[in-house]
């Protein structure tokens, strides 16, 4: 997706610490899992299979974004809990 999204939109990258800390393994699954859900509904949208309430302009973006923060979530959870 990389390579698509760069050419409609500026990278945007998120670092872990714009994320809350976790108290526990499970809260912190939660987080991913939401994150995970959240990327995966903006690149549905994108893609045309869903709807949703981002402009067409702002969608590049959008998805960019939650792919960002999702990447930045997983290395930040690997790291955390030693998960490989």
């Amino acid at each position: 997706m990389n390579p698509v999204l760069s050419d409609l939109a500026a990278p945007i990258q998120a670092t872990v610490s714009s994320f809350a800390t976790s108290t526990s393994w499970q809260e912190a699954t939660e987080e991913l899992l939401r994150d995970s859900r959240n990327a995966d509904s903006l690149l549905a949208v994108m893609l045309g299979s869903a709807t949703g309430d981002a402009t067409v302009d702002q969608l590049p973006a959008k998805v960019s974004r939650g792919l960002a923060v999702l990447k930045a979530r997983i290395s930040a959870y690997r790291d955390r809990y030693h998960v490989q």
